[in-house]
């Protein structure tokens, strides 16, 4: 599965990704069967995400439909979900939260 399919993936299904141990993707869809092609392309593409989730990418965010009204333009044709921004810090790990409040404040 391409990145673009499963990013497109993601969003149908409002997949939940975020930061597990040891810089893993962990993927969290309660009550839901997630294929194993699907866990697959997560793993394979793990660093792209990674860097999609520490940079709010709207193409990781969960529900398009219901955080559009947070969505800015962060410049390089790049834009970012304010709502998925503050809900990281809630289901980041504590490791992360603190480099990630160092981050903030520079």
């Amino acid at each position: 599965m391409s990145l673009l399919e499963l990013l497109q993936h993601i969003q149908r299904q409002r997949l939940i990704l975020r930061y597990g141990r040891a810089d893993r993707i962990v993927l969290w869809s309660p009550n839901r069967v997630v294929s194993r092609s699907t866990r697959q392309a997560i793993r394979d593409h793990a660093q792209t995400l990674r860097q999609m989730l520490s940079m709010h990418d709207v193409n990781v965010c969960p529900n398009a439909s219901l955080h559009r009204e947070e969505w800015r333009y962060a410049g390089q044709g790049r834009y970012v979900c304010g709502a998925c921004e503050r809900l990281q810090a809630w289901i980041m790990p504590r490791k992360r939260e603190a480099s990630y409040r160092e981050q903030k404040a520079s």
